[in-house]
């Protein structure tokens, strides 16, 4: 499983679970 945090807020916003389906994204509220 890939992790990514691009705003560097300390949460995760994209996480992948499976290479061969879609990526599921996690959209952070501020």
């Amino acid at each position: 499983m890939a992790k990514a945090d691009f705003d560097r807020d300390g949460d995760v916003d994209l996480i992948i679970t499976n290479y061969k389906s879609r990526a599921h994204y996690y959209v952070n509220q501020v």
